[in-house]
């Protein structure tokens, strides 16, 4: 490989814009370093070395070149940036066959999410683009991990939940990382949430596996998304550090 497009790949990580690559070394230098497969093009205007093509990271830094400025890693790809599980399927309520859940591709799950304003429109193979009105990738909206912009937890976790999201919220409750309130004060900013319903009831029965006076009551952890769901004896120890 040449020598000044591995520096510039060292730089950023393995990942580097085709703009930036071409200001420094010639077309046909990078030209030649995808034909050769040094080097492949994820998304397009990204360039990704051929050794770090296979981590998650490396997909979110070049997903986020050809989104461009006022993006953020969002939904299913700003759990897996929080350290949490990226999804346990369609949530409850909605049916487990459907492949599209209000716009939401529920089947693709390998593809990266990534938030934008309303002005922008993106598409390309890989990547799930969502936009909201009002957004901008700054905080507080955002926060920043391992250098990445990312949707707040609590935002992340609704915005999530129609794709499956519950093991998330689980493991995020139990790991003391945010609280079933501050979800609900997420939640109130999404009024038409697929799914919404099944999302505050499992708030509440949360809270209910917090509550000393639990077992007395006889409340037991519902059903939800096929699988048994309780804190105990699952909790969530490994924060993402950073």
């Amino acid at each position: 490989m040449n020598e000044d497009l591995r520096g510039l790949l060292a730089a950023g990580r393995g990942v580097v814009s085709v703009v930036r690559a071409r200001s420094v070394v010639p077309r046909h230098v990078v030209a030649h370093a995808v034909r050769s497969g040094q080097v492949v093009r994820p998304f397009p205007g990204a360039l990704v070395a051929v050794e770090v093509v296979g981590q998650p990271m490396a997909l979110w830094r070049a997903a986020l070149i050809h989104a461009g400025p006022g993006a953020a890693l969002s939904h299913l790809t700003a759990l897996a940036a929080w350290g949490l599980p990226a999804s346990d399927g369609p949530a409850s309520g909605l049916r487990g066959g459907d492949q599209v859940v209000r716009g939401l591709p529920v089947g693709d799950r390998a593809a990266v999410h990534v938030m934008t304003g309303p002005g922008r429109r993106l598409r390309a193979a890989g990547l799930v683009a969502h936009r909201r009105a009002g957004f901008e990738a700054v905080p507080p909206q955002v926060m920043f991990r391992a250098g990445l912009p990312v949707t707040r937890l609590e935002r992340s976790l609704v915005d999530a939940w129609p794709l499956g999201a519950a093991e998330a919220v689980r493991a995020a409750v139990a790991a003391r990382l945010t609280t079933p309130d501050r979800i609900r004060a997420a939640l109130a900013h999404v009024p038409n949430l697929a799914g919404r319903t099944a999302l505050t009831d499992f708030l509440d029965r949360l809270d209910r596996v917090d509550d000393p006076g639990r077992r007395d009551r006889g409340d037991r952890p519902a059903r939800l998304g096929g699988r048994w769901h309780s804190r105990a004896g699952s909790r969530y120890e490994d924060r993402l550090a950073g």
